[in-house]
């Protein structure tokens, strides 16, 4: 046989008060629950909807916008030269730093930061150069 629940064992599971727990039924069954989905009816004017935009979900025409912006990039990558393209893939993709490129590529760091510094610089002006031509 099943028992309802007291507010008394409610209060002491949550560590509050009776009258605390009394005060969450009541708020629960006075507020007004909307589906949000749901379309309202209203005499005086057209059927109204109401929709909450979720921001961390792009849009169809964001993706697509995102997905050629991608492509751009990548091709203004190839145009680099190789140390350039090799300085970025190891900034960028492999997370290392300037000084741990230098001792690699056998370089001071001033140097692969001079490096760095060019290929982003070309890499704006030809994307710049791809949108004006769009």
């Amino acid at each position: 046989m099943q028992r309802h629940v007291t507010p008394e064992e409610v209060a002491e599971a949550l560590n509050i008060t009776v009258d605390e727990v009394f005060q969450t039924v009541q708020e629960h069954f006075a507020s007004n629950v909307l589906s949000m989905d749901e379309q309202l009816q209203d005499d005086e004017s057209d059927n109204k909807s109401f929709s909450i935009r979720d921001d961390s979900i792009k849009t169809p025409e964001q993706e697509a916008m995102h997905a050629e912006l991608i492509q751009d990039l990548s091709e203004s990558i190839l145009k680099l030269n190789d140390k350039e393209q090799l300085v970025l893939s190891l900034f960028y993709t492999e997370e290392m730093t300037l000084t741990e490129i230098g001792e690699m590529l056998e370089l001071s760091t001033s140097r692969i930061s001079q490096i760095h510094s060019k290929a982003l610089f070309k890499l704006r002006n030809l994307l710049r150069d791809e949108m004006r031509n769009l």
